[in-house]
């Protein structure tokens, strides 16, 4: 008798309670999927409906106040906004080197989108 309630109460269980977002975000955004470089690349999809997120590879601590932060890894692109000393980011898988000045690729919280920033106003911390 115990068995026959113990199955019945399950499949109850198992059929009344929706599993749709029990165990996934609704939210594309939090959807980890591997990347197929060998690499720890991050790049945070902007795309409506896809489900492709990558790892940070490290956090960095900005070392200095009114650091440029660009669209490109030069010191003529595009400055997306201003870091200050203390602010986080996260990234730094890719490196370039241009005009002398190598640039980290980082993931500003602050401003929302990825850009460069000069690696020697960076410090990792994690």
């Amino acid at each position: 008798m115990l068995k026959k309630f113990i199955a019945v109460l399950l499949v109850t269980a198992t059929t009344a309670l929706p599993a749709t977002a029990a165990f996934a975000s609704e939210n594309p955004q939090d959807r980890i999927s591997p990347n197929n470089q060998l690499t720890q690349d991050s790049r945070i999809t902007e795309e409506p409906g896809s489900d492709l997120v990558t790892i940070m590879t490290s956090t960095y601590e900005i070392t200095a106040n009114n650091v440029n932060f660009r669209k490109t890894a030069s010191s003529s692109g595009t400055i997306l906004g201003q870091l200050q000393k203390g602010d986080l980011v996260n990234g730094g898988s890719e490196q370039v080197t241009s005009g002398g000045i190598t640039w980290v690729s980082v993931y500003s919280y602050k401003h929302g989108v990825w850009g460069w920033v000069a690696s020697q106003y960076l410090n990792e911390v994690g």
